[in-house]
């Protein structure tokens, strides 16, 4: 149960800052966005595979769910790629997060 409210969190931190790096056009955000990816497709493979009890509708779910983040990853790092083409490397000292 704790697994499952860490990964709503994980989520939900990891939606704004995308969000935020899409509407302001800031590279930064997306790419703490893409750091925090990785333990969220961690955990959705534990959910798919790794558990003691697995119901069918549990692995299509997640297999889903795994679906959409690894399309956001890719749609992000396209993103990344745009705006540094468009506005050049961020000066990280004087980034925001």
């Amino acid at each position: 149960m704790a697994l499952v409210c860490l990964l709503t969190l994980l989520d939900h931190c990891r939606i704004k800052l995308a969000t935020r790096g899409n509407k302001t056009e800031q590279v930064v955000p997306l790419i703490w966005s893409s750091c925090l990816a990785a333990p969220t497709v961690a955990a959705y493979v534990f959910f798919m595979e790794l558990q003691t009890y697995v119901l069918h509708v549990d692995k299509w779910l997640n297999a889903i769910a795994l679906a959409f983040v690894s399309s956001e990853i890719a749609l992000s790092l396209f993103v990344m790629m745009l705006f540094v083409r468009a506005y050049g490397l961020p000066d990280c000292w004087n980034c925001r997060i």
